[in-house]
C-alpha cells in the first residue's frame, strides 16, 4: 500500500492538468483488490456535478446522466 501511495503522490505532483491527474488516480484505484469501477466528479455551485474521470465498467446510464 505504501508503494501505491508513493506512486500516486509522484504522479499527482508531476501533473499540471487536473483531468490527467484524476485519470491517473482512477487507474491506481482500479489496481486495488476488489475495486471494479471508479468515478470522480467535480462539483460546482452553479452546474451541479460533472464526471471528470472514470475507469472500469461504468454503467452506461451513469455516463449519460453526468
Amino acid at each position: 500500500m505504501l508503494t501505491l501511495q508513493r506512486d500516486i503522490a509522484i504522479e499527482l505532483g508531476a501533473s499540471n492538468n487536473l483531468e490527467t491527474a484524476f485519470h491517473s488516480l482512477s487507474k491506481h484505484i482500479l489496481s486495488l483488490e476488489d475495486i471494479d469501477v471508479t468515478a470522480i466528479y467535480l462539483r460546482s455551485k452553479n452546474e451541479g456535478s460533472n464526471l471528470i474521470a472514470y475507469g472500469g465498467d461504468v454503467p452506461e446510464d451513469i455516463l449519460k446522466n453526468s
